[in-house]
């Protein structure tokens, strides 16, 4: 009876013993279940925080190519009106030198009508170099 009741004693403290390793495991697990939890919320938090920050570094470097073609759009503007403006007044000069020829053929020789010609064709020349050197990028 003795042997009985210390084997059943032995048994009641096995049953106890299992059941506070099982209690320990369980709460063991469920602490590591809430800091994987814990851990999957952090990664995804910081990993939208990346995507904000890799959207607004896109965003600033698309605002840095429009502002730049904005300038690029705006010198090339500024380039083609001087040209236009070059263009015009070479063509104002052309323009009053004939006439000046013209009033002197009426009232010259041949001779200076031959000389007048060649001066003209010469500065009609330069006139056309030095409106396409301006034409030229800078």
């Amino acid at each position: 009876e003795r042997r009985l009741r210390l084997q059943r004693e032995r048994e009641e403290l096995r049953r106890e013993s299992e059941v506070q390793e099982n209690s320990v495991l369980g709460v063991l697990t469920r602490k590591e279940k809430e800091i994987t939890a814990e851990e999957r919320r952090e990664e995804s938090r910081l990993a939208r925080m990346a995507i904000r920050e890799e959207r607004a570094t896109k965003a600033a470097e698309q605002k840095r190519e429009m502002e730049e073609m904005a300038a690029y759009l705006a010198e090339q503007k500024r380039q083609d009106i001087e040209r236009k403006t070059a263009d015009r007044k070479a063509e104002e000069a052309r323009q009053a030198e004939l006439r000046a020829l013209t009033k002197e053929s009426h009232a010259g020789s041949s001779v200076s009508k031959r000389a007048a010609l060649r001066q003209r064709v010469i500065r009609e020349r330069e006139a056309g170099v030095a409106s396409e050197i301006e034409a030229l990028p800078k």
